[in-house]
């Protein structure tokens, strides 16, 4: 079960990327700098990351090409993978689609953000015996009154 916190998400991160997954990266930074007027891309390609995971478990690591770019505060990223090593990307392209495909944020207070995703995490699935310090939980609770205060939650 997933634990409602929506109240507490604007508190944390703001959107700032929206991520296109592309059959044809060339066609479509034409089509944001020509028809969107959004540009220009720094873009890096045939790129492979040293590590991958795909669904928690190590992977063959693909090989893609990403291009950025801000249209004011929002950050568009568009990636085209080049080969058919188990991605996400690979999946949203399988399955028919193409374009649209992940929204992200930057933390705004990361210790935070952390400290209460940890609470949150253990009060749903269960305080091992090291969370259950009191050093812990003062801590914790501390985060808490912090957060409150400053009307984060």
């Amino acid at each position: 079960m997933v634990k409602e916190i929506s109240a507490m998400s604007g508190a944390f991160v703001s959107v700032r990327q929206l991520g296109f997954v592309v059959r044809d990266l060339n066609r479509t930074l034409e089509h944001w700098t020509r028809i969107l007027g959004v540009g220009p891309f720094f873009t890096i390609r045939n790129v492979v990351p040293e590590k991958w995971h795909y669904r928690r478990q190590p992977s063959p690591a693909p090989r893609a090409s990403i291009a950025l770019a801000n249209s004011g505060d929002l950050q568009i990223e568009i990636i085209q993978q080049h080969d058919d090593h188990p991605t996400g990307w690979r999946d949203f392209l399988a399955s028919g689609r193409e374009g649209f495909q992940h929204v992200s944020s930057w933390l705004t207070h990361a210790g935070l953000f952390l400290t209460v995703l940890l609470a949150v995490t253990l009060s749903e699935f269960g305080f091992p015996a090291w969370a259950q310090s009191p050093k812990l939980q003062d801590q914790l609770e501390q985060t808490f009154r912090l957060a409150a205060l400053d009307g984060w939650i």
